[in-house]
């Protein structure tokens, strides 16, 4: 009979020392440090957050509200949206806002209102998930309140300063801030605060990105806002503007209005 062969003994690979830096298990004095300086950038962001407690400009934006609505939809690719971005070097939020903005300062325009860069404020979507917890399931989403530059007329300029707002928010610690102020609401029995950001207000957007495409929800109160063409035309021209910016010829697919 053949000789049986014994296969040789398992034994484990030794973990390479070369791995990432993220990927590396921290200490609990290092997992300290970080809560420490969490701790410090969230009360950074809460002064910067506390700041926008002051109410925004008075504008026809708010008011009483009636009981029905107006909704108005926009599509738009979202390599489209990648592209663009891309090639005007900011991120696909900031070109959304900066498209928002102008059909907020279409409106306005059309109402013959002041045009202040405090008129506008909205509520921008940041991840707080931190290194340690990449790969994790579930979401970890905080708000930061940026203002819209409505009272910039070029289409570059304004990216620019939603570009430059943005940055500056995620470096003031806002986004730690608001995920505080959200546990500390959560306990507490009523608002601590109005920001001004929801109270009766009369026109809404809301923007997700679902299968290749971006998708825009334009939600008004009926009543105050017969008007809200001028809003989703200004929106699409603020699309079709930064468009042109980034460089892109006309025969790019176009923001479609359903």
């Amino acid at each position: 009979p053949s000789e049986v062969v014994e296969p040789a003994k398992w034994r484990p690979t030794p973990v390479s020392s070369a791995l990432p830096v993220e990927r590396r298990a921290r200490s609990p004095v290092d997992r300290v440090r970080a809560e420490a300086a969490g701790m410090l950038t969230a009360v950074r962001g809460l002064v910067h957050f506390a700041d926008l407690a002051r109410p925004p400009s008075r504008s026809s934006l708010t008011g009483h509200l009636g009981h029905t609505r107006r909704w108005r939809p926009l599509q738009v690719p979202m390599a489209d949206a990648r592209s663009i971005a891309a090639a005007l070097e900011c991120t696909v939020n900031d070109l959304v806002l900066a498209a928002v903005s102008r059909g907020f300062r279409d409106l306005l325009r059309s109402r013959g209102e002041p045009l202040r860069p405090d008129t506008v404020r909205t509520l921008v979507p940041v991840s707080t998930r931190t290194i340690d917890e990449r790969g994790r399931a579930g979401n970890r989403i905080t708000m930061m309140v940026a203002e819209l530059p409505v009272h910039l007329a070029a289409p570059a300029a304004r990216v620019r300063a939603v570009h430059a707002q943005t940055a500056r928010l995620k470096r003031s610690g806002e986004a730690q801030a608001g995920s505080v102020f959200g546990k500390l609401t959560g306990l507490l029995p009523g608002p601590v605060v109005s920001l001004g950001l929801a109270d009766r207000i009369r026109i809404g957007v809301a923007v997700t990105s679902y299968d290749g495409s971006l998708f825009f929800g334009v939600t008004a109160d009926a009543d105050s806002t017969p008007d809200l063409a001028v809003f989703t035309a200004g929106l699409q021209t603020g699309l079709d503007e930064l468009r042109q910016c980034g460089g892109q010829s006309n025969h790019q697919p176009e923001g479609t209005e359903l």
